[in-house]
């Protein structure tokens, strides 16, 4: 498993690792709840038709 020092880094990797082939057309939406310094409800969107993106939810 990675290990990432920061949220924005933790928040690249996992839409980096997002993969629409295998997606089949289908969009994503993923909210969570990060503890620890910078801790925050947080999301990350992603799909063919939706922006990758995260960020405070």
């Amino acid at each position: 498993m990675p290990s990432h020092q920061t949220i924005d880094e933790f928040l690249r990797s996992y839409l980096q690792r997002f993969n629409p082939e295998k997606a089949g057309g289908m969009n994503s939406v993923v909210q969570m709840k990060l503890t620890g310094e910078g801790g925050s409800p947080y999301y990350a969107e992603a799909g063919p038709r939706a922006e990758r993106r995260g960020g405070y939810a």
